[in-house]
Order: C-alpha cells, then structure tokens, then sequence
C-alpha cells in the first residue's frame, strides 16, 4: 500500500511541475507578445487594452490582472 501512495503522490507532483512550467511559458510568451505590441504599435497606442479586451470576449470565464495592473511594470 505505501509504494501505491508513493507512485500516487509522485504523479500530482510531476503533474503540478507539468502545470506550471507550462502556465510559466504562456505568460513568458505573453509579455513578449505585449511587449513586441507596444514597441510596433508604440507606447501610447493602447495595444494592453486592445489585447486586454480581445482575450476578455474570447475567453470570458478566465479572470486575470486588469491593464492598468499591466501597465505598472
């Protein structure tokens, strides 16, 4: 029974590891894709709140930091 509990525990650890690593690539690849944004658009150009509202209306149910939140970096 322990060795069951072992592979059982080691598995929702490998598991969350998988997770965030990859939750840490998306947001990588977010920064960059906002960050590329503001240097082809320009600083002022609003492209946080554009980008904010399109991922807002494609995806409704996921909550996450606001663009002024964004913008404080």
């Amino acid at each position: 029974m322990t060795e069951l509990k072992t592979r059982i525990h080691t598995a929702q650890q490998r598991a969350a590891l998988a997770v965030n690593r990859e939750l840490a690539l998306l947001y990588w690849q977010i920064g960059s894709d906002i960050l590329h944004r503001r240097v082809k658009q320009g600083r002022g150009a609003q492209a946080i709140k554009r980008l904010g509202q399109d991922l807002r209306t494609a995806f409704p149910d996921i909550k996450g930091r606001s663009a002024e939140r964004a913008l404080s970096f």
